[in-house]
């Protein structure tokens, strides 16, 4: 029958004292398996290890927070940026020394000015 471990400080191991229950499945009542019956030792070792582990999942302090808000910020501004820029350079007329093209330029400057403002 197969032996299901504790999982401490990120290794299986067998409970200190070896002992197992029957790990019984409610619809037939038949034992599929056995589980560690952790003693004392046991806990104390999980609780050491869980209170020395690392948290990945923290929420950042605030100002971290704030700084990569401003991060994606920049990051989405300079993505419309780009996008402004390719519209803008998309609708330019053909012709170089016409009226159109010079509107066309300031109309870009001033979009760019804006985006970066904005950010």
């Amino acid at each position: 029958m197969k032996k299901i471990l504790n999982y401490i400080n990120g290794e299986l191991m067998a409970p200190h004292a070896g002992n197992y229950l029957d790990n019984i499945e409610p619809a037939t009542g038949l034992a599929y398996s056995l589980i560690p019956d952790s003693d004392a030792q046991d806990i104390d070792m999980a609780v050491a290890a869980a209170k020395a582990a690392p948290v990945p999942n923290a929420k950042p302090k605030r100002q971290s927070r704030g700084k990569k808000k401003k991060e994606n910020n920049n990051y989405e501004g300079r993505q419309l940026q780009e996008a402004l820029v390719a519209n803008i350079e998309s609708r330019k007329p053909q012709r170089r020394n016409s009226k159109n093209s010079a509107n066309s330029n300031n109309e870009l400057a001033k979009a760019i000015q804006m985006s970066l403002f904005n950010v």
